[in-house]
């Protein structure tokens, strides 16, 4: 009934510590794994609000731009490749 009223898992009366555990584990990993601010040094992205930041202060980005520097970052310190950055950002369009 859990599952249907919107919870993603719930700990059941009858689990193990070791499930319990393992559960925990992936939930902590999943939120870690996608977070919902990425920074680096002095550039914050909010993944929620698309807003970007430098020092704090607002940057007005497009929503291409965002995507671009977020892969950008993501990458770092490898160079993201021109035909990548095109297929992850624009997924097959003609560019």
């Amino acid at each position: 009934r859990s599952l249907t009223l919107g919870a993603v898992d719930f700990i059941g009366r009858l689990m193990s510590p070791e499930e319990m555990i393992a559960r925990v584990k992936s939930k902590i990993q999943f939120f870690e794994n996608h977070r919902s601010v990425v920074e680096f040094d002095r550039v914050k992205i909010n993944l929620t609000q698309l807003i970007t930041s430098l020092d704090n202060k607002v940057i007005p980005l497009t929503f291409i731009e965002l995507k671009i520097l977020l892969q950008v970052l993501r990458s770092y310190p490898d160079a993201v490749p021109k035909e990548a950055l095109v297929d992850q950002i624009w997924k097959g369009a003609i560019v």
